[in-house]
């Protein structure tokens, strides 16, 4: 069994997957970044990603919660444990001009409390900026 991550410098020395186009927040600076000494295998889909984890193409597959769960919930990896390596805030900025912007915060805000209800996002960690 191999040691989970914790941060991002635990990847220093290992094998890493990650899905092609996606910046993780910034952390794909470092992942690429040769002085880290971390072999990266690109994946272009979630699904594809876990299939080479599965096969052992790598120690670690770097992956956003919510496409991950997709996937595992159609491809079983026996053994395979997880571990959040960061949280990146996300946020929503629309213009005053964007046709329906009403409509679309009081579809954002009862989508979100629906979120809140089932305990996926935070409570009260809202906010929108109309600009």
């Amino acid at each position: 069994n191999k040691q989970l991550p914790n941060t991002i410098v635990d990847l220093k020395g290992k094998k890493v997957i990650v899905i092609h186009g996606y910046g993780y927040g910034g952390l794909i600076d470092y992942i690429l970044d040769p002085v880290n000494y971390i072999e990266v295998n690109s994946a272009v889909a979630h699904a594809e990603a876990f299939k080479m984890l599965k096969h052992n193409r790598s120690d670690y597959l770097i992956d956003y919660e919510f496409p991950s769960s997709q996937v595992l919930s159609q491809i079983s990896i026996p053994g395979l444990r997880h571990n959040t390596i960061m949280r990146i805030p996300t946020q929503i900025i629309l213009s005053k001009a964007t046709p329906g912007v009403e409509e679309i915060i009081k579809k954002l805000d009862d989508v979100y409390a629906e979120l809140e209800k089932t305990g996926e996002v935070e409570k009260n960690w809202r906010e929108y900026k109309v600009k």
